[in-house]
């Protein structure tokens, strides 16, 4: 499955996902151009393409459209990651302490203000398979935002914001 997306910031790049799971909402999958696994909204595919030759011309026929590669694609949302989560803060429930230390150097270095429990301004609460119930109630009661790794993934790769979040 070839085709050009659109990010949340307006960024255009394009994907080549190798047997993708596609649902209502999110396209899953490998994707070949990205080198990684990758979940993305559907509704932000602009064309889907037969094949390269298909992408290409498409561009050509719209000299408008500037295609972001890869590898400045990566460093653009790093950056602008960064900025725009400065302000939101996560706490990690449930994880080994391995674990949790190398997600709480991930949602640093992408601009989170990491807490050790559950604060009156706690954006997400990151749970593991042991989640304690006291965190779990406490973010709860605060109306903080349970997120599970991949949606963090998500969030830090591609800005999406899980949908418990956006209602909340």
């Amino acid at each position: 499955m070839l085709f050009l997306y659109c990010d949340s910031k307006k960024l255009l790049s394009a994907h080549e996902f190798e047997n993708p799971k596609v649902d209502e909402f999110y396209i899953r999958g490998f994707c070949l151009k990205s080198k990684g696994l990758r979940t993305l909204r559907k509704d932000r595919v602009v064309e889907e393409f037969s094949d390269q030759n298909g992408l290409d011309t498409y561009l050509t026929t719209h000299p408008e459209l500037e295609l972001i590669p890869a590898d400045q694609r990566k460093e653009q949302a790093k950056r602008r990651s960064t900025q725009e989560n400065q302000g939101l803060e996560i706490c990690f429930t449930g994880f080994s302490a391995q674990d949790r230390a190398a997600l709480e150097a991930k949602a640093t270095e992408a601009g989170l203000s990491v807490r050790k429990s559950v604060t009156t301004g706690l954006s997400f609460l990151c749970t593991g398979a042991n989640a304690g119930p006291v965190k779990m109630k406490a973010a709860e009661e605060k109306g903080v935002c349970l997120l599970t790794v991949d949606e963090l993934a998500e969030l830090l790769e591609d800005g999406v914001l899980p949908s418990a979040y956006m209602e909340s």
